[in-house]
């Protein structure tokens, strides 16, 4: 089993069997997120979660992935926030994030002057990212309308003009390759399922403070889990460019979306289907008496 060794000593980055550690970051960001998921729905106890979420925390820390670590934080503190049941935990949940927050920032600023390395880590800026963005936006400015070809950023724009190294950005990359045409129906797709998963989100806490049931605190969970990460996915991928590439990310996002967008899973439907389970219950009880 490979381990790539990636970094400054002694901060060396762990990539794990994801070859890259940016890579193992973005992978750990959704599994932290589910994580946190199961423990906000109550399937799993706080010391599980200190213990699994602890341990996938530490490992994502060692990646040294910025836009992962960033991520993690935007993702999980949508999913706390969206979670809550009222105005009032609300507030309540955006105070202790607040200071939750400030405490993390002020404590990584402490460690920077401590740690000449680490500091290097985190304001090392955008590792060449600048170089690979400028030629691509010249690239898209050229040919505006439907880019230079899907998929073929790298290889007939980077490459060319002399940058071994990817696009970085999703956004820049989509239209340098696509246009504006592409580029206009593929974040319209995306944004409508966070528009429909959202919706999904208040209708389900509708129903839940109406009847409380269990099932419909998991079904809020689940739609605030993919309103969460569609969200975050966005802050992510102007630094990465994974969700139209041969990736995890590919198929998991296309899932999202398609969960999302299901006419199943609208409001009228579950209505539907728990009114249908609701007779057929109490069918039985109601013909003997």
């Amino acid at each position: 089993i490979q381990q790539s060794v990636v970094g400054i000593p002694p901060l060396l980055r762990i990539s794990s069997l994801s070859g890259n550690p940016n890579n193992l970051a973005s992978w750990l960001m959704i599994t932290l997120t589910l994580t946190t998921a199961q423990r906000i729905a109550g399937y799993i106890s706080q010391s599980k979660l200190f213990f699994l979420g602890g341990l996938q925390a530490t490992a994502l820390l060692l990646t040294f992935s910025r836009a992962g670590i960033g991520t993690t934080i935007i993702i999980i503190a949508l999913l706390y926030l969206l979670s809550a049941r009222n105005k009032m935990e609300v507030i309540k949940r955006t105070i202790l994030l607040i200071l939750l927050l400030s405490v993390i920032f002020i404590t990584l600023g402490h460690l920077t002057k401590v740690s000449p390395v680490l500091e290097n880590r985190l304001m090392v800026g955008l590792n060449e990212r600048d170089f690979a963005w400028s030629t691509l936006l010249n690239a898209f400015l050229s040919t505006p309308l439907f880019g230079m070809g899907f998929g073929a950023s790298y290889e007939s724009i980077l490459v060319v003009s002399g940058i071994d190294k990817g696009a970085h950005s999703l956004f820049l990359g989509v239209l340098s390759e696509m246009g504006i045409v592409g580029f206009t129906i593929f974040i319209s797709i995306w944004f409508l399922g966070i528009f429909k998963s959202f919706n999904l989100v208040v209708n389900s806490k509708r129903k839940f403070l109406l009847y409380g049931h269990s099932k419909r605190n998991e079904r809020i969970i689940i739609c605030v889990f993919i309103t969460s990460v569609l969200l975050g996915l966005a802050f992510h991928q102007i630094f990465e460019f994974k969700i139209l590439r041969y990736d995890f990310f590919t198929i998991f996002w296309t899932y999202l979306i398609g969960v999302s967008l299901n006419p199943f899973h609208s409001y009228g439907a579950l209505e539907k289907n728990e009114a249908f389970n609701n007779i057929n219950h109490y069918w039985p009880r109601l013909r003997r008496s």
